[in-house]
């Protein structure tokens, strides 16, 4: 079968029935072959114009002249024709529409009947039945007795689509019949008469009984022909058997019809008493006429219609009943009912002076063998008024329709195009009268994707089922595909008679594509992440965005309708409300910032842009919001990073200097100490100034630590016992009213870093909160771990690193902090306290401190609710801190040292230490000196001291200057600041060593030991 478009062959002699038939078949996706005359599709078939494989089904009629449909189905199924057997058969009649039907198609081999009138599902369904369905199969039951299945005869029968079994005796032969439904009876082999007739007896219930004998006894074989039974010698063909078979078949067929018929004919005599009764009722003319157009009948009605009785109308010619005029046309429309079978036309009947308009509907018909033409006439005089008056409304809706744009139609309910606007040629490309004379064209349009539906929703078997509007896409004559929308309704005369569909189809394409456009502004304006609102003129809201929402949250209402002065926000945005919307009226756009409240505070940059009509008019105004809260915070953290950068550069350069200073002290009070032998005083002076130059240095260290500089130690601190003595020492400095509250949650409580930084730290924080109580309320000290991820981690001071921290808390009941003033509590020098009473460098120092040991504070406070300071700090691995190493000598050593420095204190104190470690010293006073001095000796210099900071050449520079002299020069670097970028970079350039000023014998001994070190081999 051709599963993508089966092939159907559909015979039938009345055109329209094959025109409606064939119709129904192509709306279903069929292809149809259409005959008038079942003897032209034979000859197709017998001149190999269609193959066997290329048709799927038969569709046949049984009443048609020449050949009707049972002789058709015989040849069909007959031997002759094997090529065509499997083909299936659908036969279409009104005359065997009950049990009948089924008793005769297995005989003729017709698949199926379908009664007329049918309805085109029935039909569709019907067709769709025997070509996917199971399909009834023809195979007659023949018994052979006497007989094996391997042989011959066996084989002949199956091939012509017997179904044959067999029994090798008379014995088995009575089982059989028993059980099995047998048409056929074939034996061979020797038979009593009685055995014969007891065999043979029940062969009325048989289709064919043959039995084959040697012998052939005549009077046996005429009491058993009595009883329908052919003798045969056993020199008998195979085909011999199955032609004697198939014409008994046939045979039976005919005589089942033949009773069939006779039982017809019978009822029809006994109702015709009924039928004349119905044609005298009948209200409209009724004439039967002679092939020659005289008058053998005509019913009562006809008779009041036409002035005249039965007596006077028999006989007389129906053109002697028109005026001369219209007997051409009578006698044409007779010609043509005989030639064709059935006319329709309109003439004028004379009633005496009067004329009587009807309309004739002519049909030929057999009366008794006798050719006749049955007329009924109608009078249409009122129909014609009406005519009339719907021509002239028609007219109106032909102009109408015939200047849309759209394209207009009317539908019969077979599909058929009854109308098509001139506006179909400017949707399609395609004239109106293109489509009206091919049904399919608009089928064949539609885009193949789109066809199953289309055909799903255009189908009309019930008016109920006429689809209301749905879209296609149209492939235009030009080759562009369209969109077209199709609306339709079902249309009904006064007596509720469906008469198909009135609709249009609409060119909707440019539609479509706005609206694709428009979805995806749509979806743009929905993912973009600012937000956005639409207003009217007046500043009411039409349309806001997922982003608004998320910002703003949502109403139960919604905010469509909500003025923009309504929204949420402080003062600030209610006063920019009124000044946008007075700005927007005059056409120019807005540009400014605002604050607004929505799921949190929000500070936002906003413009707002008037969108006009094509007059120019302001109608409606965008506003676009953009949230720079993140922004500004870090723009204010920059700030204060900055102002901390700029502070700790100038603690940074203090501690320079002083360390110098210090360096000088230091190492004179040393070496004082060192020489000052039995001389208590002058040595107990010298420790004196030793310890009191020591604190300087650390107070440096301190200067250091709030410029980000470095950590004075990097051990492990615990943080428990860290507050416990802060609380101890202050509960003996604070006043006894005040409440101190310790609260460690935290399993472990170690971070790394300076113990006496951390001291600071939690002093510091305490003294603020002492201040804040004044003379009574609490101070609270907790401390709990906490595991920062990417998400949390930028939300505590401007970032920290993914990890554990330890979280201090110190958390007081005072007086609290204002929001203005949160911003700059860690600005260095700024305090709120009275003159004298406090620096302003306490939190400053704290805020360097926890960032130079990656760490943050946040601060929680307000006004009249105290202040809560959590400090992070990176928790530190449990190992244990090794353990202090005490202090060595201070290690001697050989060798020429080049000490580089412009403080002559320094270079002073640095000559003398190297002297009492056993060195020899030479100096220069500035990087440009130390070039011209190692130029001369760099042979016999062995070590080289350079000062990082220095006036016309520095440090960094000085180095890369001896380096060209000697590239293997070996150099350690000494500054008064820590270890820090700039530092780091010179010891990678080439520096073996680092000391810090101010630095100690025992410090400069051991840099100068592992300086001096002999490399070792790789």
């Amino acid at each position: 079968m051709n599963t993508a478009n089966p092939v159907i062959v559909a015979i039938n002699d009345q055109r329209e029935q094959l025109r409606l038939l064939s119709q129904i078949l192509k709306l279903a996706g069929y292809q149809v072959l259409a005959f008038e005359d079942p003897l032209r599709f034979i000859e197709s078939l017998q001149h190999s114009k269609y193959e066997s494989t290329q048709i799927d089904l038969i569709i046949t009629d049984l009443n048609m002249p020449r050949l009707d449909g049972w002789g058709l189905c015989r040849r069909l199924r007959s031997p002759e024709m094997s090529a065509y057997n499997h083909i299936p058969i659908l036969v279409v009649s009104a005359t065997f529409a009950d049990l009948a039907a089924a008793e005769v198609r297995m005989d003729l081999g017709v698949n199926d009947f379908l009664p007329v009138p049918y309805t085109p599902e029935a039909l569709r369904s019907k067709v769709s039945e025997i070509l996917y369905g199971h399909s009834p199969k023809a195979r007659p039951r023949v018994l052979l007795v006497g007989y094996l299945p391997e042989d011959g005869e066996v084989a002949c029968f199956n091939s012509f689509g017997y179904d044959a079994v067999t029994a090798v005796d008379l014995e088995s032969s009575w089982q059989l019949l028993g059980t099995q439904n047998v048409e056929i009876l074939i034996f061979r082999g020797q038979l009593s008469p009685e055995e014969a007739s007891f065999l043979f007896a029940p062969c009325s219930q048989f289709i064919c009984g043959i039995w084959i004998f040697d012998e052939i006894d005549p009077e046996m074989d005429l009491s058993l022909s009595q009883l329908g039974v052919h003798c045969l010698t056993p020199d008998y063909h195979n085909e011999q058997l199955v032609r004697i078979c198939e014409n008994a078949r046939q045979q039976s067929c005919l005589n089942k019809v033949r009773d069939l018929l006779e039982k017809r004919t019978v009822q029809l005599l006994g109702s015709e008493h009924k039928y004349r009764t119905l044609f005298q009722s009948i209200p409209d003319v009724v004439l039967c006429l002679s092939e020659s157009g005289s008058i053998l009948d005509v019913n009562e009605a006809g008779c009041a219609m036409l002035g005249e009785d039965a007596h006077q109308l028999k006989g007389k010619n129906l053109m002697d009943m028109v005026p001369e005029d219209g007997q051409v046309q009578v006698q044409v429309a007779l010609h043509e009912t005989l030639a064709h079978g059935y006319v329709q036309y309109e003439v004028n009947f004379r009633c005496g002076p009067n004329h009587l308009p009807a309309e004739i509907h002519q049909r030929k018909v057999d009366l008794a063998g006798q050719t006749c033409v049955l007329a009924i006439a109608r009078d249409v005089s009122e129909r014609r008024q009406c005519q009339q008056a719907v021509l002239a409304s028609d007219t109106r809706y032909r102009i109408i329709a015939e200047n849309t744009y759209d394209w207009e139609f009317w539908l019969s309910p077979q599909g058929f195009f009854l109308f098509s606007s001139p506006s179909a040629e400017k949707v399609s490309g395609y004239s109106s009268a293109d489509f009206e004379d091919d049904p399919m064209l608009l089928i064949e349009l539609v885009v193949e994707e789109d066809r199953a539906d289309f055909l799903r929703n255009w189908k009309m078997d019930r008016p109920e089922d006429l689809p209301k509007d749905f879209e296609f896409r149209l492939l235009h004559k030009d080759g562009q595909v369209r969109w077209i929308n199709h609306v339709s309704v079902a249309v009904f005369d006064s007596q509720n008679n469906f008469l198909g569909s009135r609709g249009n189809h609409r060119d909707v394409t440019q539609k479509r594509v706005l609206d694709q456009e428009r979805t995806k502004l749509v979806a743009a304006l929905e993912q973009i992440s600012e937000a956005i609102l639409v207003t009217d003129n007046q500043g009411i809201i039409q349309y806001v965005n997922q982003a608004f929402l998320q910002r703003s949250g949502s109403r139960p209402d919604g905010w469509v309708g909500v003025a923009a002065g309504e929204l949420p926000g402080d003062t600030n945005w209610r006063s920019a409300v009124p000044d946008i919307l007075h700005r927007m009226s005059g056409g120019n756009a807005w540009n400014g910032n605002y604050s607004r409240t929505g799921q949190a505070h929000y500070d936002i940059v906003a413009t707002v842009s008037p969108v006009k009509d094509s007059a120019g008019r302001v109608t409606s105004f965008v506003w676009v919001e953009r949230d720079v809260t993140e922004e500004r915070r870090l723009a204010d953290q920059l700030r204060q990073s900055q102002k901390l950068e700029a502070i700790g550069t100038l603690a940074g350069g203090i501690a320079h200097d002083f360390n110098n200073l210090l360096s000088g002290i230091l190492g004179y009070s040393s070496m004082l100490r060192m020489q000052a032998g039995q001389h208590q005083e002058v040595a107990h002076s010298a420790e004196v100034i030793e310890r009191t130059a020591r604190r300087a240095a650390d107070l440096t260290q301190k200067l250091l630590g709030f410029a980000r500089r470095g950590k004075n130690q990097h051990v492990k601190v615990c943080l428990h016992k860290a507050i416990e003595d802060c609380i101890e020492l202050l509960i003996r400095t604070m006043d006894k009213r005040i409440e101190i509250v310790k609260d460690f949650t935290a399993q472990q409580s170690l971070v790394m870093g300076d113990p006496t930084q951390m001291e600071q730290i939690l002093l510091n924080l305490a003294i603020n909160a002492r201040d804040a109580l004044g003379e009574k309320g609490k101070i609270t000290f907790s401390t709990r771990t906490e595991r920062l991820d990417s998400d949390t981690t930028m939300a505590i001071d401007g970032g920290l690193a993914n990890g554990s921290y330890l979280v201090v808390t110190v958390a007081d009941t005072g007086c609290g902090i204002p929001h203005p003033i949160q911003e700059r509590i860690f600005d260095p020098f700024f305090t709120t306290k009275e003159n004298g009473k406090g620096t302003g460098m306490g939190l400053a120092m704290v805020y360097g401190i926890v960032k130079n040991h990656e760490g943050g504070v946040v601060l929680k406070s307000a006004p009249g609710e105290g202040a809560i300071f959590d400090i992070y700090l990176p928790l530190a691995s449990l190992q244990a801190n090794p353990k202090p190493i005490p202090e060595p000598a201070p290690v001697k050593g050989s060798g020429l040292i080049l000490v580089i420095d412009d403080e002559d204190l320094l270079r002073d104190v640095a000559s003398r230490y190297l002297k009492h470690l056993g060195y020899a010293v030479v100096t220069a006073v500035d990087g440009m000196d130390a070039q011209r001095v190692y130029a001369q000796k760099w042979q016999d210099i062995d070590l080289v001291i350079i000062d990082m900071i220095m006036p016309k050449v520095g440090g960094a520079e000085c180095f890369r200057a001896l380096k060209k002299v000697n590239p293997a020069v070996r150099a350690v670097l000494s500054t008064g600041y820590s270890l820090n970028e700039t530092a780091q970079e010179m010891l990678d350039d080439g520096m073996i060593g680092f000391i810090q000023k101010p630095y100690q014998l025992q410090q400069l001994s051991e840099v100068l030991a592992r300086s001096l070190k002999p490399p070792q081999p790789v």
